[in-house]
């Protein structure tokens, strides 16, 4: 694996280093992200900030709406929407803790990379291990961008994370426009994290963080 600072030198160790980034970190302070939203927090955002392109993924998500942004509009969406994005899947971190405790081992196994090196995108697959037994694949789709191979999608089970928030954006910015579902979105993550509290939600980040008051 990858040794922090070093760049990834192919999709595969980009995924490798990211999931062994969280993995340390979470086996290391175990007992205070079990506890504490606010470090689960620091945790996923330290981890993840230099292996995922955020940019990328809030544009995908936004899709057509992006185009009708304004410069201002799509900076603050970026911030917001990433901001939810480490909410959500530190406390669903913090929940899977409570339930079933740290996975220890090697619970990722990545399958054979198919990427040539002249390739500019690229899919990596894995397989995750349950603490049931069972497998659960997770793919990351990836491109090469400065040096760097960034994630910008995640498929669970075939489920496409990217898509699964275009159509949960497209339903707010339809209801509530695109400034006010931005300001939303921006209220629901400064209450959330000044109180040190979140909510995981079946729908995802989302469905939590642009519901109104």
């Amino acid at each position: 694996a990858s040794q922090p600072g070093e760049v990834p030198p192919s999709p595969s160790a980009a995924v490798q280093a990211t999931t062994d980034k969280i993995l340390a970190d979470l086996r290391q302070e175990r007992a205070v992200v079990a506890s504490d939203a606010s470090e689960a927090y620091r945790l996923i955002d330290t981890a993840v900030d230099q292996y995922i392109d955020f940019p990328l993924v809030a544009r995908l998500a936004l899709s057509k709406y992006w185009r009708q942004a304004t410069a201002a509009q799509q900076q603050a969406f970026v911030q917001e929407f990433r901001t939810a994005l480490v909410r959500f899947y530190s406390r669903a971190l913090m929940t899977y803790i409570a339930e079933k405790g740290v996975p220890e081992g090697n619970i990722f196994e990545i399958l054979p990379d198919r990427s040539s090196t002249e390739d500019k995108y690229a899919t990596v697959r894995t397989l995750v291990r349950q603490p049931n037994g069972n497998q659960m694949s997770v793919d990351y789709s990836l491109r090469f961008d400065n040096g760097r191979w960034l994630i910008f999608d995640v498929k669970v089970e075939g489920v496409s994370v990217v898509k699964s928030y275009q159509t949960t954006l497209a339903q707010e910015v339809a209801t509530k426009g695109l400034q006010g579902m931005i300001d939303d979105l921006a209220a629901r993550n400064r209450e959330a994290l000044a109180s040190g509290a979140d909510v995981v939600e079946t729908g995802g980040p989302l469905q939590n963080s642009t519901k109104g008051n």
